[in-house]
Formats: structure tokens, C-alpha cells, sequence
């Protein structure tokens, strides 16, 4: 029992004295004075451990001296004494006795000495009675009877007997205050394990909890804490005869229901153990309880079970508990030989009624569970529900059978049934069809409405309305149906409707109507429930619709008539109204012929009425029952038509609405009801408001989105949609503003979820890419352009409502003073008539002044004339600079790049000292610091300049035509530095610049680590536009040239990842492990990715140049446009667009220099060259404008650090790196060659353009101001200096002279040898690779992406088609055919020597650019006849009998194919009338010429015809028409004389002709520069 006492601390304040002011207190006895440390001293002490005699005599004097209490300041000690002798008590039982006593005197009050006491002692006092509980580990029963006992006397205040002076009783509460911060209650149910021998203590002890229990609900949750419910729910079926133990169980598990916490209870009893008992004390009872107090307290236990069930992790149905409830719940209407009901009578008192009603809430509430509705299924317990709802029998039959409830009773089960069915049926909804369910139902309800002698007693809480009536049958009834109804089983709708139910409940609900009386809750609730009926079944179905007619319209129309007068009423007309509304959206709208007799009905009329005086809450039904119905053309006339009683028509009441609305929420409007901002023209109070920081989850809609539907202006400006916005009658000027703004709300609400858009995209992080976020600006623009013309629409409208104002209130004023001028005048004409007529001289003067009056409008109208013939003459010229201001500068700009370029390559001594790159950025700081000087603003190189238009074309031009045996052959070492270099760079540089921050002289601290790391990504990259402006002008090594340009293009992917990655970081604030781990993660997708997007457009651009043959003028735009769609595709999704293009380049020119003309061809060539030299020189000359104009903030400690730490980053890591790649290099990187590659690390417009997108405007002016520094030292410093040292160290140059022929072949056959060699050996390496891939190139790849027979024909046999072809184009043009040499057309190489012929030949020098061009014809086109050899075994080395002649045999095959192909590819086009006849002439090794029909050889891809062999003499270039096969052997003998007798000009002349033919262009090359490529 020691390992179950837990000592609690306290929350009241104990204020102890210090020892040294407390007294110590001595009470005498008899002679002498006993104290009690001394007692404990004497108990403790293992010297007196055997004075057993000794102790008990000192412990009954110390007893003898407490008979009346112990005294508060020693219940310390006391308990200190109590625990030792129940630590004797298990040697010695003469200490019984004394415990027996101590406990005893524990039920009398403490005493206390002073008032101050019961404060000071509290806490000895709560660990006093805590000890006591800690007491009932001894085991004599009568010891453990005692403490119980002295528990229960806390509840009764003993009066003491008569105190010695100064000694005081505790106050009467002041055991049970204290005792709730004791453990008591739970050291109590911890001991139950202790006494389970002893029964009579067990139930005291089952008493006192249930004392403690009912008293205090901190005692309750010290049960619970120690798993009380459980524990005693595991003990109330313990035997006892009394019953007890299990009545005080039940009453402390409602104890801890209602008092502790019902969740945790539940929990608790929710255990397959509890549950079982539970299930064995309810049987029990069900059957052996006979009391009213057991029938009582079964009822308790199944209120528990039902809590119980409220658990889903409750085990009811497991352990078949509520199964064989279940069972009774039939019990007695249906007999079954159940062994929990074979034997099983019921009383039929009220006890049992109350339990068949528990029973069937207990279905109600286990219907939850599928499980259960399973279980329900079996045992058929729809069919009992049905069974009890049924009306009773007549009244003599009533109590036959088994049933014996009284009618009382019968109708409480009754409507209990009912009730439970309203729950249940629509989970069952094939069990309450399979027995009829809607057909009972309706039975019942013709019961309900029918005259018989049945009087229900009505005084149940199901029903209201006394005696003698069925309302509360009806009222369950209808809702069963609108239950049943509303779970959309169309099978059971369809029964409803075929049984007749929309008539029958019409026909009720006019019934209900007709009898006035009868206007309480429960019929006003009937009648909503009804109309909710009827609306769930027509509102999908069209003939119930039709079923609904003029009867149902009649009642809908009777409900609108009653208005909302009384739509506070408490009543329940609130749910009548707005059932009333969807009736008529549910079973008129959509039904023509009902929506027809609906408006005849003037239904529309009602409904604005109503919505007219009805609450605003109503409002939203109403308009949408409205807006539906404008889909019918009849209606539009009866709203226009509709008038208030104040005159207010619709479209006027609407736009009240509408104002209203605005004003509930708080839309900013001014007096007049104009858009105050036009930033926000419809935003709420409540959306201005919320919190900005807030972003909503993919899957909630938005406020803006939430607004539509929780307002009523969306419905509003649907109707006037249907209405129109013209020519609506009865509106006022101030309707007139509304009108304006609802015409443009989709506009406004469009504009609005847009901004939302952007405010998420912002707070997420999420940076659009360029052409989404000026749509994003141009969208939100266009919204706020399009409030500020309403705004201005409305100034207008009240402007002219105050003209007209002012208009009306002068012709007011005109007619009243016209009418005060008219009474004038008439007084006056009367006094001048009076004069007139009676004196001359004013008749006389009269006239004078007529006269005047007549030559005044004389003058007046010539004046009118003369300034009529006046005008201003026409402008001959004019002036308007800013029509053509931007294409205008641009033209400057670009002009000034070409005329820079221009000069610099005019002065060559210039040129060949300072690169070019240098003096274009001196000219962009000239130009810059000029545009300064004049007061203008200079234009700063932007990123998004840079980025979209000025970098693409440099990386197409390095791309496509890119060395691809170069780049490939050295892809290891360039991916080395571009990945793992720039990566080391980046920390590096940002490591040592946080270093460099941290230095207080350097005033640096603010800039974190996040910042320095960022600064670093950026500055690391070496810059592609910057090598290629210094790296071509000194025509550096290949070698070395491809491993520091190709560099820079490839670490473009790093730049990008690392960028992002920290801009998050610095966002985020927190930097964890998947971060670091998706940023890994997100470099390969960037790279990867942007090679896909560039692979896919490149595919794409060749595909489509194979249908080009016939409109060539736009092959070169497919090039540029996929290429550069290529790049947008990479940036929209933030992948690399520079790896994008370098894909989409590579991948596209094979194939496309294969389809399109050699015009294309040159096109394509010269315009990227003219495109990325043009780009090139803007980018420097813009660099040197934005270092004038951009800000600067200039820090020397950070701007010289950053170049030096630049500059020992870069040489570390070249270095390192250099000597990992030497160990797998064959040809090593020598020193000049790692300094080189270091040097030339240069930066450019890149890391300007990445510093210039920094958001931290703290640091973004520094940062900028050392990205320069540093562009501007690697650019001068580095790029001056490059040449010399190149020069010094003897570096490699690029090699101006190409090989020979014959190193080019034996190259070529070196690489197919070393691939046969690998084949062989069983190594497949780079070779093997390269051959499969060709392999699979020209098998699959070549005839999807190149057009016609080009796919698969050799390209030598094509090349020297097109060769011929351009040789007799040319000959027709220059019109020299008759002096042609009858020499054979033959290409000349340089290393072959032409053996000496019977006929002197004439071989044309070739120039060195032609015999490349053939060097490289020959190389790509070298057939490699290797098929799939074996690889190689010593066992295999068995000498095939077969072999030479198989091998034999495939040569002659593969030579006759060749023979074959080659006669059918040499053709040309047919004869023309002005060009002579041309034969072509076929390499054959006997020399042979054949001749071809003319008639055949109609096209370069003519029809394919046999040749003839002939002799080389009989061919004749001056006649090179076929022959006939019977053309005379003279003619051509003839032919052969007139050829030897040439002269040597004529020869001259020949050989130049054929000159002219070798060197006509053949047209672009498939392959690359250094295409290595080997194509069959």
C-alpha cells in the first residue's frame, strides 16, 4: 500500500511562524510531561525495539491525553506515530488497538490553540488526512472499518464536550474544505484491491466514495485519474445478497457523469471488460429484478450503456451486447426463442415502458455505427418500428394477442417508434422499402386525418393538444416522410409519388389551412414540413411538377398572400415563409405550364411584396427564386410591371437592395452613393479589415469567391442581366449611380479575386515570371481603370441631374418672373397707349428708337459674316516626338551598337590592346555620364530587359552552333566546374564575406549569414557572354575555350537553384535538413528540366521543318521562335532557359539544316551572328550606363574583400578540382592550361541582372556596387591582360589550318576501330554508345524529322546530287555550256594524286574553305558496314568453315546494293529549253558511264530506270544528253576528235568553268563544327 500514497500540493497560501517564535507545547500528565518527538524517538529506536510494553504504555497515555481531539500543531507527529505502529502491527498485533483508538478520536474535531491556526496548520492537516487513507494497508478489518467510518464522520459535525481554556474546536467545515486537496478519495479506490475478503468493508468503502463522489467534483476527478469508473464498474457484480454494492457502483458512476468529465468516463467504460459487466448487471437485474428500485436501477445502468454508445470506440456490438438488445427491444411483439427473452416477463408498469423507450433512443443512438445498422438489418428491426408505429386496433381488439400495454402506454411506444424511425429509415433505406414502410406511413396519416373513436391521451412530451386528438401522431408521421424524403433515394420518392402523396399532402395542408383555430407551433411546424415534402420530391422531376399544378400554385399563392407580418412571432412563420419561397423555386420554376399559371396568379407580384416587407435574412431565397424565374420571357414583363404602394417599381426596390446590402457591408460609398476608392469599389468593411498576412489553403475559397454567396448582390445583378440595364422604368438619379456600378460588378469581382491572387503570390513567397506578372499589374490595372470611368460615369450622371435641377429650378424662376414681367409690361403698354395717344413728341421719339434698333441688328449681322469668312490655315507641318518616342530610342540605341562596333574593328591597333567588351562599357559610361550631365533620367540595364531579350540570342548563337565532339568529349571536366565549382565558390565567397561582415570596423553587422551566401551565388558564376566577347577575340586553345565557355553556359542551373534556394531561406528565417535536401532535389529538376523543355522544342521545330519544302521564306522563323518559346518555357516554370536553348539547338540543327534551303541556311546563320553581336554590344554599353545611373553605396572594406576573396576562390578551386580531373583525363590539364581556365573566370551582365532582382533594399545598393567592382576588374583587369599572357605563357592558339583528308579519314577510322575493339573486348564505352546512338538516329529519328528519301539515302551520294545540280544551274545562268571540257566532272582532294590517264585530265586547285567543306563531307559520311559483333571469348576463337565465303557473299551484296542506290540517287532534272543537256556520272571502279532515258530523268527524285554501261570515252560534258541506244558510235568518235583539238585558252577557260563547279555551294553540312558524329 506505500506505492499507492501520492502526496498533492496545495494552492492555499500557508503561512508558517519561524521556529524560533514558535512554543513548544507541553501537556502534563499526571506527573509528568510527555512529548511527542520522544515518543517517536522511543518508537523508532532498534534498541527499544522489544519494549513492546514499554511502547503501548506510552501510547495510551498519549491517547489518554487526546481523548478530546488532537491538537492541529501535532497531527504531524501523530501521523508520524500512526504510520510506525501500522508498521508493527504486522509483528505485533497489540498495536490494533491503539490504531483503533487514534481513528477513533479522528472523528472529533481538531483543536486549535488561536484562531490562526486552521491557516497555519492547513498543510499538516491535508497530509494528516491523506496519511489516513494511506491506513487501510493494514489489514485487521476492524482498523479499516474505523477509517471509513471517521471519513463518513467528516459529513456530521460531532459537537465536542466541554474544552479546557485555551482550546478551541476547528469550524464545522473545515475537514471537508481541506479535503479536497487531499488524495483521499483516490487512496480509497486503490484499497479496494485490498479488501476484496471483506465484503461488509468493501461496501462501506463503496459507500464513502460514493459520499466522496457526490460531494465534490475534485474527488471525482482523483477517481477518474486513477481509472475509477472503470474499477468500480469491473466490482458492482461482486456477489452481495443486499444488492448494494451494485447500487452504490451505479450511483458513483452518475457521480462521476454529472461531476467529472463524461468524455473520460465513457473512455473508461468503454472496455470490452466494463461493457461485459455491465451487460451481466443489466440482465441480472432484467431478469431476477422484481423491486421498483431494481427495475429502477436497471433503467440507470441503460442509460449508462446508451452514454456508452455515444463512444465510437466503444465495444457494444463486440461483446453481443447489442445484440441482445436488440433482441428485447422486439420484446413482446415479436415472440422468438431467444434464450434472453424465452424466459422473460415483463410487468408492463411504468419502469418498463421507460426501459422500452431507452431501448429504442439506444437504436437512435447506435445507428451511428454501420456495424449496428447491420446488426438492425438482421434481426429485423425496421419491421418491429413499423409494427409499433401502426394505429392501434378497434377497441375490442385492441389487447389481444401478447400486447398488453395500456392505450397510455401503447401511444407513448407509439410515437417513440415513430421518432426513431425518423433517425433510422433513411439509414435503412432497402429495409423500410422491402416491408412497405411508405405504405404504413401513409396508412397511419389517413388515420391521423380520420374521424374514429380513438382518443389519444395527449399528454406526452411527443405531442401537444390534449386529450381526444391525433396531432402528435401526424406531426411524427410527416416527419418520417420528410426524413425519408430527404435522403434522395429516387426509387423511394418514386413510391411516394405513385402512392399519391403529393395530392394527399396538398390536399392536408388545406385542410390544416381551412381550420383557423388551429394556428399553434406544432401545426405551424406540420405545415413547413409539408410544403419541405412536396419541394424535395418535384424539385428534380418534371412531371411531379406537373403533378403540383394549379392545386399546389393555388397553395402557394394562399401562403404569399399571408405575408411576413408575423415572421417574428416565435411561432414558427419564419420556417413557413421560407418554405413557402422554396416551394415555389421547387415545384413552379422550371415547369412552364405552373409558371405560366404562377404568373397569371400574379405571383410575381407576391413575391415582390414580400420582398418588400420581409427581413433582410429572407432576402437571398427570394431574389434567387426571382432570378429563376426571369428564365421564363413572360416574366420580365410582369416585374417591370410590378409598382409598390408608394409607386417604387422593381428595378427601383432591387437597387434599394442593393444599397442596403452595400451598407450592411460597409462598402465605402459617398453621400451620393458614388466609388469612393477605385481601388476597392466593392470590397467590404470586413475584407479591408482581415488580416493581410493571412493566405487561404488550395481547397477553401477565398473572401472574394465566399463573398458571392453570402450576399445578395451576385443575385441582384444576375436579374438586371436578365432585365437589361436600358430603359428601366421608375428610377431616380441616385438609382441611376447603382445601376452604374451593378452593370460593372462581374468586372469589379473579376478584378478582385485577381488582387487576391497576387496578395497570396506575395505572401507565399511565389515570384511570377515576367509575363504573369505584368498580366497580374495589367488585369489589376484594367479593374481600377474600370472603377475610375464608373466613378467619372457617376460625376457625370450627377452632374446632370444637378444641371437639370438648376435648369428646372430657372424656368421656375423664368415663369414666375415672366409672369411678374408679363403684369409689367401690360401696366406699362397701357400707360405708353395712354401717351401715345395723347402727346406727339413721345410718339415722335418712339419712332426715333425703332429706327436705331434696325440698323444695330444690320451692323450686327455683317459683323457675323465677316468672322464666318475667317479660319486658320492648314498645318503643313507639325511636331509629335512622342508617337514615336520608344521605337525611336530603341533604333538610337541599337545604331549606336553597330556604329561602336564599327569603329572599333576599323582601328585594329586599338582593337588588338583592349578587347572589345572594355571600350563598349567605356562608351556606356560616356554615354551614361551625358544623359546625366542633360538632366534626363538614364535608362538602367533591367533585368527583365536583359533576361528576355538581350541574353537569348547570345546563348542560341553559342548553342547552335556549338562544337559538339569538343563539348561532349570533354563533358565530365565541364560539368565538375560548372556544378561542383560554382557550388564551392558560392560558400566559399559567402562564408568569408559573413566573415569580413563580422569585423566592426567594417560597420557590416546588419548583413546576415543568408545575405552572404546569397551575394555569393550570385557573384560566383562565370559569366558566358563575358568569354565569349574576350575568349574569341584572342583565339584561345579549343581545349580550353569549350572547358570555360561551356562552364559558364552549364552553370546556369546552380546559379538558379542557389539563388531561389536562398531567397527562400532569407524569407523563411529557418534553414532545416529537407530544405537542404529539396534544394538538391531542385537543381537536378532545373537542369533536367530545362534540357527536357529544350530536347521537346527542338524535336518539335525539326518535325515541323520537314513540310516547309514549300514556302521557304518562313523556315528561319521556326528556328528562332521554337528556340525562343524554348526559353519562356524553361523561365515560366524557373527552369535554366541558357540550358533550354543550348538543348533546343543542338537538338534542332541536324535535323533542320537537313530539310531547309541553303538560302534558309544563310539566313538563319548570318542573323543569329548579327543578333547575338548586336545583343553582345548592348549588354556592355548598357552595363556602363547603369553604373551612372543606378545607386550606389559604396563600402571599401566589402568591395575590396569581395575581389580578392573573388579571385582566391576562383584559383583554389580550379586547382582542386584539376587535380581530381587529372586522375581521370588522358590528355591532363597542364599548369598554363588550370591558370588559364582561372583567369578567365570573368563575370558579366548576369550577376548585375541577379543583383538587380535582390529585394532587401538594405544591402541590394552595396551588393550592386560590388557586383560591378568586380565585373569592372574582370572585364579591364582580367581581359586586358589575358592576351599578353597568353602571348608569355606560350598558351595553344586555335589551329587556323584544318587537317587533311587523310587524318581526317584515319581519325574517322580510329574511332569505328576502337569501337569494333570494345565490341570485341566486351567494354561497351563511349564509342559503343556513340555508334548505337547514331545507329538509332538514322533507324528511327531521321525518317520521323527529315523529309523524304533524305532520311535514309547516303549524304555523300545527296551532296553530290545537289553539287551537279548547282553546277548546271550555274552553267545555264552564265550561258557558257559550249565551251565545257569533255574531262569527267570528279572532285579533287588534296592528298590523292590522280594516276596518269590515256587523255590528259585537268584537276582544278581547290581553295582550302572548299576542300574543308568536302574534308567534312567525307567524314560524316564514311559507311560503316560494322553490324552487331560478338563480344569477345577465348572459346569462341573456332575457325569457321563458313566465314570467308559468307563474308564473300556480303561484300558482293553490299556492293550491288551500293550500285543500285548510287544509280538511283545520280539524277537530274529533265531537259529544259534553255539549258543543255546534262549526264551524270556515276564512280564506279571499272569506270563505267551509264546512260540514262531523258524521258526518265525528269527531277533530281526522277524515276528510277536501268542503266546501260558504256565506255568512259563515250561521255562528253559539252554534250552530256543521254543517248539512245542506238546512236552511231561516229557521233561519238566526233565528239572525242572536237575535244583534242582544243587549245589551251579554251582549256584555261574549261578549268576555270570547272572551277566554278567545285566551288558552287552544296548547302549546309549536317553535322557541327566538330561533328564527330559517324552517319551511314
Amino acid at each position: 500500500m506505500d506505492s499507492v500514497v501520492h502526496k498533492r500540493e496545495t494552492d492555499i497560501s500557508v503561512t508558517r511562524p519561524r521556529p524560533a517564535n514558535r512554543k513548544q507545547h507541553i501537556q502534563e500528565v499526571g506527573s509528568k510531561s510527555l512529548e511527542l518527538s520522544k515518543v517517536i524517538r522511543l518508537l523508532e529506536d532498534p534498541l527499544t525495539a522489544n519494549l513492546t510494553e514499554r511502547h503501548l504504555f506510552v501510547l495510551k497515555k498519549l491517547l489518554k491525553r487526546s481523548q478530546i481531539g488532537f491538537l492541529l500543531k501535532e497531527l504531524t507527529s501523530i501521523a508520524k506515530i500512526l504510520n510506525i505502529c501500522a508498521e508493527k502491527v504486522k509483528d505485533h498485533s497489540e498495536y490494533v488497538p491503539i490504531l483503533y483508538e487514534a481513528l477513533k478520536i479522528c472523528r472529533l474535531p481538531f483543536l486549535k490553540e488561536k484562531a490562526s491556526d486552521e491557516v497555519t496548520y492547513a498543510r499538516d492537516v491535508i497530509e494528516f488526512l491523506s496519511h489516513m487513507g494511506c491506513l487501510m494497508r493494514v489489514s485487521d478489518a476492524e482498523v479499516r472499518q474505523q477509517i471509513v467510518e471517521s471519513v463518513k464522520s467528516f459529513y456530521s459535525y460531532v459537537v465536542p464536550k466541554q474544552l479546557p481554556d485555551g482550546l478551541q474546536p476547528t469550524s464545522p467545515g473545515y475537514k471537508l474544505q481541506l479535503l479536497e486537496f487531499t488524495d483521499l478519495a483516490q487512496t480509497l479506490l486503490l484499497s479496494m484491491a485490498t479488501v476484496e475478503n471483506q465484503p461488509a468493508i468493501k461496501l462501506q468503502l463503496l459507500q464513502t466514495l460514493q459520499i466522496l463522489s457526490g460531494s465534490s467534483d475534485m474527488n471525482c476527478a482523483l477517481i477518474l485519474k486513477a481509472q475509477g469508473a472503470e474499477t468500480i464498474c469491473l466490482h458492482m457484480n461482486e456477489p452481495d445478497p443486499s444488492g448494494q454494492v451494485l447500487f452504490c457502483s451505479s450511483e458513483i458512476l452518475w457521480n462521476l457523469l454529472e461531476r467529472g468529465r463524461k468524455d473520460e468516463v465513457m473512455a473508461q467504460l468503454s472496455s470490452m471488460e466494463c461493457v461485459v459487466s455491465l451487460k451481466e448487471a443489466f440482465f441480472h437485474l432484467l431478469i431476477n429484478g422484481f423491486q421498483h428500485s431494481d427495475l429502477q436501477l436497471r433503467n440507470d445502468l441503460l442509460v449508462i450503456t446508451t452514454l456508452i454508445a455515444e463512444n465510437p470506440s466503444s465495444l457494444l456490438i463486440e461483446s453481443l451486447f447489442a445484440k441482445q438488445l436488440v433482441v428485447i427491444v422486439k420484446f413482446p411483439e415479436f415472440k422468438t426463442q431467444h434464450p434472453v427473452v424465452r424466459n422473460l416477463k415483463l410487468s408492463y408498469c411504468n419502469e418498463d415502458l421507460k426501459m422500452k423507450k431507452l431501448l429504442m433512443n439506444l437504436l437512435v443512438v447506435m445507428s451511428k455505427d454501420f456495424a449496428a445498422l447491420q446488426l438492425y438489418k438482421e434481426e429485423q428491426v425496421m419491421l418491429a418500428l413499423l409494427t409499433l408505429m401502426m394505429p392501434p386496433a378497434a377497441s375490442s381488439g385492441r389487447r389481444s394477442g401478447s400486447r398488453h400495454w395500456s392505450s397510455v402506454q401503447q401511444e407513448e411506444l407509439q410515437l417513440q417508434a415513430l421518432a426513431t424511425l425518423a433517425t433510422i429509415a433513411p439509414l435503412m433505406i432497402d429495409d423500410y422499402m422491402s416491408f412497405q414502410g411508405n405504405i404504413r406511413l401513409l396508412l397511419l396519416l389517413e388515420w391521423c386525418i380520420g374521424q374514429d373513436a380513438y382518443f389519444g391521451q395527449g399528454h406526452s412530451f411527443h405531442g401537444t393538444g390534449g386529450r381526444g386528438t391525433k396531432k402528435a401522431h401526424m406531426r411524427h408521421c410527416i416527419r418520417v416522410l420528410r426524413s425519408v424524403a430527404s435522403c434522395g433515394d429516387e426509387l423511394v420518392n418514386q413510391n411516394l409519388c405513385d402512392q399519391g402523396i403529393v395530392s394527399r399532402l396538398l390536399g392536408i395542408l388545406m385542410q390544416m389551412e381551412a381550420n383557423t383555430d388551429e394556428e399553434d407551433e406544432v401545426t405551424l411546424e406540420m405545415k413547413s414540413d409539408i410544403q419541405l415534402i412536396i419541394s424535395t420530391l418535384c424539385e428534380t422531376d418534371m412531371h411531379r411538377k406537373e403533378l403540383f399544378g394549379s392545386e399546389g400554385v393555388e397553395m402557394t399563392i394562399h401562403f404569399l398572400k399571408k405575408g411576413s407580418e408575423n415572421f417574428y412571432s416565435g411561432l414558427g412563420h419564419n420556417k413557413l415563409v421560407l418554405s413557402t419561397v422554396d416551394c415555389v423555386w421547387s415545384c413552379i420554376v422550371g415547369c412552364y405550364t405552373t409558371e405560366d399559371y404562377f404568373l397569371a396568379k400574379e405571383g410575381v407580384f407576391l413575391l415582390f411584396d414580400l420582398l418588400l416587407s420581409s427581413p433582410r435574412c429572407v432576402h437571398g431565397v427570394i431574389l434567387a427564386t426571382l432570378l429563376e424565374l426571369c428564365d421564363n420571357p413572360n416574366a420580365l414583363s410582369h416585374i417591370l410591371s410590378w409598382r409598390a404602394s408608394g409607386g417604387q417599381t422593381a428595378p427601383g426596390l432591387l437597387l434599394q437592395l442593393w444599397r442596403q446590402e452595400e451598407e450592411e457591408l460597409g462598402v465605402s460609398r459617398t453621400q451620393h452613393g458614388e466609388i469612393k476608392d477605385p481601388k476597392r469599389p466593392i470590397l467590404s468593411h470586413h475584407q479591408q479589415e482581415e488580416d493581410t498576412d493571412l493566405s487561404f489553403p488550395a481547397n477553401v475559397p477565398s473572401a472574394a469567391v465566399l463573398e458571392i454567396s453570402e450576399n445578395q448582390r451576385s443575385k441582384i445583378y444576375c436579374i438586371f442581366c436578365k432585365l437589361g440595364f436600358q430603359d428601366l422604368p421608375g428610377l431616380s438619379t441616385k438609382d441611376y449611380v447603382t445601376l452604374s456600378i451593378v452593370k460593372r460588378y462581374l468586372d469589379f469581382k473579376v478584378g478582385e479575386v485577381w488582387s487576391e491572387i497576387s496578395k497570396e503570390l506575395s505572401l507565399d513567397g511565389v515570384r511570377p515570371v515576367s509575363p504573369d506578372e505584368e498580366a497580374l499589374s495589367t488585369i489589376c490595372k484594367i479593374a481600377e481603370d474600370t472603377a475610375r470611368k464608373v466613378k467619372a460615369e457617376q460625376n457625370s450622371i450627377l452632374e446632370q441631374q444637378e444641371k437639370s435641377n438648376i435648369s428646372e429650378e430657372e424656368l421656375t424662376y423664368t415663369e414666375i418672373k415672366s409672369h411678374w414681367k408679363q403684369q409689367e409690361l401690360t401696366v406699362k403698354s397701357w400707360e405708353n397707349y395712354v401717351s401715345r395717344t395723347s402727346n406727339y413728341e413721345i410718339l415722335k421719339e418712339m419712332k426715333a428708337q425703332k429706327k436705331k434698333q434696325v440698323e444695330s441688328s444690320i451692323a450686327k449681322s455683317q459683323h457675323t459674316a465677316a468672322a464666318a469668312q475667317h479660319k486658320e490655315p492648314f498645318p503643313v507641318l507639325s511636331f509629335n516626338y512622342d508617337h514615336v518616342r520608344m521605337p525611336f530610342e530603341i533604333s538610337l540605341w541599337i545604331l549606336l551598337a553597330l556604329l561602336m562596333k564599327l569603329g572599333f574593328h576599323i582601328i585594329p591597333r586599338v582593337s588588338h590592346v583592349v578587347p572589345e567588351s572594355c571600350l563598349l562599357i567605356v562608351v556606356g559610361l560616356l554615354v551614361g555620364g551625358f544623359i546625366k550631365a542633360i538632366g534626363e533620367e538614364a535608362p538602367i540595364l533591367d533585368s527583365k530587359l536583359f533576361f528576355l531579350y538581350l541574353l537569348p540570342p547570345i546563348i542560341l548563337d553559342a548553342g547552335y552552333f556549338l562544337p559538339i565532339r569538343a563539348f561532349t568529349e570533354n563533358m565530365g571536366t565541364i560539368l565538375v566546374f560548372a556544378v561542383v565549382g560554382t557550388l564551392w565558390n558560392s560558400f566559399f565567397i559567402g562564408g568569408m564575406m559573413y566573415g569580413v561582415c563580422q569585423i566592426e570596423s567594417a560597420q557590416l553587422g546588419a548583413v546576415d549569414l543568408l545575405s552572404c551566401l546569397h551575394f555569393g551565388c550570385i557573384i560566383s558564376a562565370v559569366d558566358p557572354v563575358a568569354v565569349l566577347a574576350v575568349f574569341e577575340e584572342i583565339h584561345i586553345h579549343e581545349l580550353l575555350y569549350i572547358l570555360v565557355f561551356g562552364e559558364s553556359l552549364l552553370n546556369d542551373a546552380v546559379t538558379v537553384v542557389l539563388y531561389h534556394l536562398f531567397e527562400e531561406f532569407s524569407h523563411a528565417g529557418t534553414v532545416t535538413v529537407g530544405d537542404a535536401f529539396l534544394g538538391v532535389i531542385c537543381f537536378f529538376v532545373v537542369s533536367l528540366g530545362g534540357i527536357m523543355v529544350g530536347a521537346i522544342y527542338g524535336l518539335l521545330g525539326a518535325f515541323t521543318s520537314r513540310f516547309t519544302s514549300h514556302t521557304r521564306v518562313i523556315e528561319p522563323l521556326f528556328v528562332f521562335l521554337y528556340s525562343y518559346m524554348a526559353y519562356l518555357s524553361a523561365e515560366v516554370f524557373h527552369l535554366s532557359g541558357i540550358m533550354s536553348l543550348i538543348a533546343c539547338g543542338v537538338m534542332m540543327r541536324p535535323y533542320v539544316e537537313a530539310n531547309i534551303s541553303h538560302k534558309s541556311y544563310t539566313t538563319i546563320k548570318y542573323f543569329l551572328k548579327m543578333w547575338s553581336s548586336v545583343s553582345e554590344t548592348l549588354i556592355f554599353i548598357f552595363l556602363g550606363v547603369s553604373t551612372v545611373a543606378g545607386p550606389h553605396a559604396w563600402n571599401w572594406t566589402f568591395v575590396i574583400f569581395t575581389v580578392i576573396i573573388c579571385l582566391v576562390s576562383r584559383v583554389l578551386g580550379v586547382i582542386g578540382l584539376t587535380y581530381v580531373i587529372n586522375k581521370f583525363r588522358i590528355v591532363k590539364l597542364t599548369k598554363k592550361d588550370q591558370f588559364i581556365v582561372a583567369y578567365g573566370g570573368l563575370r558579366g551582365a548576369i550577376a548585375f541582372s541577379l543583383g538587380f532582382l535582390l529585394t532587401n533594399s538594405q544591402v541590394k545598393h552595396m551588393f550592386l556596387t560590388a557586383i560591378i567592382t568586380v565585373i569592372f576588374f574582370t572585364v579591364f583587369v582580367q581581359g586586358m591582360t589575358i592576351r599578353p599572357l597568353v602571348e608569355l605563357l606560350a598558351v595553344k592558339r586555335k589551329k587556323e589550318s584544318k587537317r587533311s583528308i587523310n587524318e581526317e579519314i584515319h581519325t574517322q577510322f580510329l574511332d569505328h576501330l576502337l569501337t569494333g575493339i570494345e565490341g570485341i573486348c566486351g567494354h561497351y564505352g563511349h564509342h559503343h554508345w556513340k555508334d548505337k546512338l547514331n545507329r538509332f538516329n538514322k533507324t528511327y529519328v531521321k525518317r520521323w524529322l527529315i523529309a523524304g528519301d533524305r532520311s535514309t539515302e547516303p549524304q555523300l551520294i545527296s551532296f553530290y546530287n545537289k553539287l551537279e545540280m548547282k553546277q548546271a544551274i550555274m552553267l545555264v545562268e552564265s550561258g557558257s555550256g559550249a565551251k565545257l571540257p569533255t574531262t569527267v566532272s570528279a572532285i579533287s582532294m588534296q592528298n590523292v594524286q590522280p594516276k596518269e590517264a590515256p587523255r590528259q585530265r585537268v584537276i582544278p586547285t581547290i581553295s582550302k574553305s572548299r576542300e574543308q567543306e568536302i574534308r567534312k563531307i567525307l567524314r560524316a559520311n564514311l559507311q560503316n558496314t560494322r553490324q552487331r559483333l560478338r563480344s569477345y571469348s577465348r572459346h569462341d576463337l573456332m575457325i569457321d568453315p563458313f566465314e570467308d565465303n559468307m563474308s564473300e557473299i556480303r561484300f558482293r551484296r553490299q556492293k550491288v546494293e551500293m550500285q543500285r542506290r548510287m544509280s538511283h540517287y545520280l539524277t537530274v532534272p529533265a531537259n529544259r529549253q534553255e539549258t543543255p543537256p546534262v549526264r551524270k556520272v556515276c564512280f564506279e571502279p571499272e569506270h563505267q558511264v551509264y546512260n540514262y532515258d531523258a524521258i526518265a530523268i525528269e527531277s533530281p527524285r526522277g524515276r528510277d530506270s536501268r542503266p546501260t554501261p558504256s565506255s568512259p570515252n563515250d561521255v562528253s560534258l559539252l554534250n552530256e544528253s543521254p543517248q539512245k541506244p542506238n546512236q552511231s558510235s561516229t557521233t561519238r568518235a566526233a565528239g572525242d576528235v572536237e575535244l583534242r583539238v582544243k587549245t589551251e585558252d579554251e582549256q584555261e577557260e574549261q578549268d576555270q568553268l570547272k572551277l566554278s563547279r567545285c566551288l558552287s555551294d552544296p548547302g549546309p553540312n549536317q553535322e557541327g563544327e566538330g561533328g564527330s558524329s559517324f552517319r551511314s
